[in-house]
């Protein structure tokens, strides 16, 4: 039997969440992975409005191959999930974690799989941790993982060569991070910077703000492995230094010409950025192979 991709449907009071099940062929292991993609508007497959690179597709159908039940989901909110969210005010980072905690009771009502296992990637690795205190799971892969409050990630992103604000920009923008880590909403905001601060989402900032993750990584208990790419612009290699850090039995691996979506690039920007939009481009060598030799190593 070849491996399938069917949709699935989870029902809810506040609307239905839509994913995807991978399941594999004739080298079933019976255990189950949940993946839960990254920041912004991502969809299962780890594609948004702007970016069209399949990555966490990729990653399903490859650990799928390896015996893997794999499901991916589309974030409430976000594509076939959209109707789920009626007012993005009423978003909060911990309805994210309890969507994760939702999707991982269905796997052990409809598969009853011996073990189920937890990846995260960027953003989505600080969801899966936090699931990880609510709900028993069995191991635990953060991968591009935030590993530094979430504040002052935007603030060194800011800062960064990418970013072309203007000195005025800049300086309003630090001031409503400032005022949001405080947990105070700010009404006032400029056009030009309403796509990431509108009113609308900032309830979601303030909560995601509330965290760290590596405070919170250090809270687990369960086998955790920490993955991060040499190319990676978006999430720096401090970030997996400060994770792995935070849990003393935590292995850390680095995936050599590894970019933010999982596929191989160089340090020069445009070119590294460009593999955002390359669909057909595939994992980065060793990447697949880590993750599966590390979730069989848990199978004992």
């Amino acid at each position: 039997m070849l491996m399938t991709d069917k949709p699935v449907c989870l029902t809810g009071g506040q609307g239905d969440l839509h994913g995807s099940l991978v399941t594999p062929g004739d080298n079933v292991l019976g255990e189950a992975i949940l993946i839960w993609s990254g920041t912004g508007p991502t969809d299962r497959d780890g594609n948004g409005p702007s970016l069209h690179n399949n990555s966490i597709k990729m990653l399903a159908h490859g650990l799928g191959e390896q015996g893997f039940y794999v499901l991916r989901t589309d974030k409430r909110g976000i594509a076939q999930s959209k109707s789920a969210l009626k007012d993005e005010a009423e978003i909060t980072f911990e309805t994210f974690v309890e969507d994760c905690c939702a999707w991982a009771r269905h796997l052990k009502n409809e598969l009853r799989p011996n073990k189920i296992y937890l990846i995260g990637h960027s953003e989505g690795a600080l969801v899966v941790t936090l699931a990880a205190q609510k709900m028993k799971f069995d191991a635990l892969v953060l991968l591009a993982g935030i590993g530094l409050k979430p504040a002052e990630l935007l603030r060194r992103q800011l800062a960064g060569d990418q970013i072309n604000l203007t000195a005025d920009d800049l300086k309003k923008t630090l001031e409503i991070i400032l005022s949001l880590e405080d947990g105070k909403k700010v009404e006032n905001i400029e056009q030009d910077l309403m796509g990431q601060f509108r009113p609308s989402v900032q309830p979601y900032l303030i909560s995601w703000f509330n965290y760290d993750p590596a405070l919170e990584l250090s809270k687990i208990e369960i086998p955790t492995l920490v993955i991060q790419g040499t190319q990676d612009l978006q999430v720096s290699g401090e970030n997996a230094d400060r994770l792995a850090a935070a849990k003393n039995d935590a292995e850390l691996c680095w995936i050599p010409n590894m970019n933010h979506v999982l596929k191989c690039a160089s340090k020069e920007s445009r070119q590294n950025y460009g593999t955002y939009n390359k669909p057909l481009l595939p994992l980065a060598d060793g990447l697949l192979p880590k993750i599966s030799q590390f979730f069989q190593k848990e199978q004992t």
